[in-house]
């Protein structure tokens, strides 16, 4: 199963880069209207199947990609984006975030590496066609670059992204996005992160949270707003309430 968020944002993505949403939905015997009216989860079936016909359609090698540049950044990660905003930094933000790759889609795992000088986000897709797979990984990383770019006050670029499957055929135009290498054919999908970017404190990007944290600017260098330890932890336990039902509590 797939998360509906999940399902709109990446349907929301399609219609953007001017697909039709009734051949997507069709031929995954669906209609757009059933998927962006649905709060429930998704057969895993159904978010693939529009994969593998946008990607017949598009002829893009690199239609991940771009879906991931198009996205609404306040519809990015849902409720997972939420939970990122409450963190305390950046590393705490990715921590958080790996028990919950289910919520996105089953079969989707994340993991964090850390060594002295540098955090590892890993992606894992479990029992998927690499056609869909080749998609997933590279809207999922853009996503997260994204995310922890707005999240931060110094620049977030990673040091490098690395993807498994075949070269696409504009290698440039990912390295002008990531701002780093971008390695293809590698063993995983990783995007490695000094630790020094990532320790940085997050200005948050709820609309609610930074009004209140306005009143406070003076609590940070440089009068960016903090978010107090009980805003945070309101909107972390909130969070993983709406995960676990979302879930089922699996």
């Amino acid at each position: 199963m797939a998360g509906s968020f999940a399902t709109r944002e990446m349907l929301s993505g399609m219609r953007k880069l001017g697909l039709p949403m009734g051949e997507l939905c069709a031929a995954a015997g669906t209609t757009a209207e059933q998927l962006m009216g649905s709060d429930a989860r998704i057969p895993i079936t159904v978010h693939r199947a529009i994969w593998l016909e946008a990607d017949r359609l598009s002829g893009d090698p690199s239609l991940g990609f771009h879906l991931a540049k198009e996205i609404p950044l306040a519809a990015v990660g849902g409720s997972i984006g939420q939970l990122a905003a409450a963190s305390e930094t950046g590393l705490d933000a990715l921590r958080h975030l790996v028990p919950y790759g289910r919520l996105i889609a089953d079969g989707m795992h994340f993991e964090v590496r850390e060594d002295e000088t540098t955090a590892t986000l890993e992606l894992r897709l479990d029992a998927i066609d690499e056609t869909s797979a080749r998609h997933i990984r590279e809207e999922m990383m853009t996503v997260m670059c994204r995310i922890f770019r707005e999240m931060v006050v110094e620049p977030a670029t990673p040091a490098r992204v690395s993807f498994p499957h075949s070269h696409p055929p504009d290698l440039a135009e990912y390295e002008r996005f990531f701002g780093c290498p971008v390695v293809f054919g590698a063993p995983t999908c990783s995007m490695e992160t000094s630790l020094a970017i990532l320790e940085q404190p997050i200005v948050s990007r709820q609309p609610r949270a930074t009004k209140r944290a306005g009143r406070h600017r003076h609590d940070r260098p440089g009068g960016e707003p903090r978010v107090s330890f009980s805003e945070r932890s309101r909107v972390r336990e909130r969070t993983a309430s709406l995960l676990a039902d979302e879930l089922g509590g699996v």
